[in-house]
C-alpha cells in the first residue's frame, strides 16, 4: 500500500487478531500504514462511505488460476 501512496487501511475481523507480528513483517516497514489501520465487523461496515475499493490478500503465489 505505501508504494502506492494509499494509507487508509481498514481490516474486517483480522483472521490472527491485531495487532499482528507476521503481518508487521510482511508490510516491509510500511508500520505509519499498520498503525492506522481501521477494524471492522463486517464488510459492509467498513466500505460504506467509500466510491473505490481494492482487496488483497497475502497467499502464497503459488496458488495459479485457470
Amino acid at each position: 500500500m505505501a508504494n502506492f501512496g494509499l494509507t487508509r487501511l481498514r481490516l474486517v475481523k483480522p483472521r490472527d487478531g491485531w495487532p499482528s507480528l507476521h503481518a508487521r513483517r510482511a508490510a516491509s516497514g510500511a508500520d505509519a500504514v499498520l498503525d492506522g489501520a481501521q477494524l471492522y465487523d463486517t464488510l459492509p461496515a467498513a466500505v460504506a462511505d467509500c466510491h473505490f475499493v481494492l482487496a488483497t490478500t497475502a497467499r502464497a503465489h503459488d496458488q495459479a488460476k485457470p
